[in-house]
């Protein structure tokens, strides 16, 4: 078990192909956790899914490359040759972390954390 070894977080998809479709054995690993070691939902975590996820896991921490499909401005291409020496599904295009996702996250999260904080009382 993981709580008898130096180990403070375990990043996971809940075993599935991602952090949405694991909720439920990510729940499970927060439960059992019971604080000793913090549960990180990863695995196609966007801001489109991260609220959900919270909310369904209880995770306070997450893992997300916030990738976005980028496109080349190269405009002379010549098909039949390919610029990686493993072909990609296109050469023009790939995944790169966007900073405006990355903003989105951060923001929404921010939300989050103050939602879930304990009220102050002010006198």
């Amino acid at each position: 078990m993981l709580t008898t070894l130096p180990v403070s977080r375990v990043l996971t998809s809940g075993g599935a192909s991602s952090a949405a479709e694991g909720v439920a054995t990510i729940a499970s690993l927060v439960k059992q956790a019971r604080g000793r070691i913090a549960v990180l939902a990863g695995g196609g975590v966007t801001a489109d899914n991260a609220a959900a996820i919270v909310a369904a896991t209880g995770v306070r921490e997450l893992h997300s490359s916030a990738k976005r499909r980028q496109f080349s401005a190269m405009r002379h291409r010549k098909s039949q040759l390919s610029l990686c020496a493993r072909a990609p599904p296109s050469d023009w295009e790939w995944q790169a972390t966007d900073g405006a996702e990355v903003a989105r996250l951060v923001v929404l999260l921010a939300g989050l954390a103050e939602a879930a904080a304990p009220a102050t009382c002010v006198h």
